[in-house]
């Protein structure tokens, strides 16, 4: 059967080959573009390839827009996985989206339960089925697979930068997240939830499309479109309230009791005085106002439910 998939490629995201597919393509540097080339090939699959650049993003929407693929292969990280799952979902593209991950964290992947090595993670991209995804979206502009949130998740983040990632790779994000639980700026404001509303003033309010601490909960399976979020709110932020919240998490327990509450709302709404900061799937940007909410069936995911 003729196969025909578009790879959207980053050429500065991290290598995920491993040493002995390194040696499959007789390198010493490691090659990932020409792995994913050599594995397509082999597999006899026809493929158009673009490479992302600051100036192309046209040129790979347009591809994207005017020809039929079986799917779309994102070989990239989580910022490259959005920027393309965002035009299908604004052009209500039905082609289906497959996340190959070789970023530095690569969370999107992992809180799906995703292959991290390249080999699988190809072969998952090719041979699994796609499911409809809900996807949420804040200020009817900005989409995310895993959470949205204020706080504490957004000043770690954006205190997380390219350079630190480069140096300290996957490690720099829970180094950093250790050192601001003990710096960090409390947020104050109006939140509106399926709870009621509240003047909050806490570390961190998060809305969570998936349930990423429980990726490998054997009893658990992916609930690709719930119609929900799960609202996490942290009065503070201290080890003994995050395992309290991992608790919650691994086993499905709701708590609205303060110091950390976690339910669910189809929506949320929060507005504050002064700009705060926010964080989108890992990037960060700042608002008054944010609007939470979830499209139903928005995306086609290859994934396993």
């Amino acid at each position: 059967m003729y196969i025909m998939v578009l790879i959207v490629y980053n050429p500065v995201a991290g290598s995920m080959l491993t040493q002995r597919e390194q040696k499959q393509i007789n390198v010493v540097v490691p090659n990932t573009k020409k792995f994913i080339q050599l594995y397509l090939k082999k597999e006899n699959i026809d493929f158009d390839w673009i490479d992302t650049n600051t100036d192309n993003t046209p040129e790979i929407f347009d591809s994207i827009s005017n020809k039929k693929y079986k799917r779309i292969l994102v070989c990239g990280g989580d910022g490259t996985v959005r920027e393309v799952a965002e035009h299908l979902i604004k052009q209500q593209n039905p082609t289906p989206l497959a996340i190959v991950p070789i970023g530095t964290m690569n969370v999107i992947a992992m809180s799906l339960n995703m292959p991290l090595t390249l080999k699988r993670a190809l072969r998952y991209a090719l041979k699994h089925e796609s499911a409809s995804f809900d996807v949420g979206v804040v200020n009817n502009e900005k989409y995310f697979f895993i959470a949205c949130g204020a706080g504490y998740d957004a000043q770690f983040l954006a205190a997380t930068g390219r350079g630190t990632k480069h140096w300290l790779g996957p490690l720099s994000y829970p180094l950093i997240a250790m050192s601001k639980i003990f710096n960090h700026d409390k947020i104050k404001g109006t939140l509106k939830t399926d709870q009621g509303t509240e003047e909050l003033n806490s570390s961190t309010f998060v809305a969570f499309n998936i349930k990423t601490l429980v990726k490998h909960h054997p009893f658990l399976r992916l609930r690709p479109h719930p119609g929900i979020v799960d609202v996490l709110i942290a009065d503070d932020i201290t080890p003994m309230n995050a395992t309290r919240l991992a608790w919650y998490m691994f086993w499905r327990k709701t708590s609205t009791t303060p110091p950390v509450r976690l339910f669910t709302s189809k929506s949320v709404s929060f507005t504050s005085k002064k700009p705060i900061s926010y964080e989108v799937d890992g990037d960060v940007f700042e608002a008054t106002n944010i609007e939470i909410s979830l499209v139903p069936n928005a995306l086609q995911l290859v994934c396993q439910k």
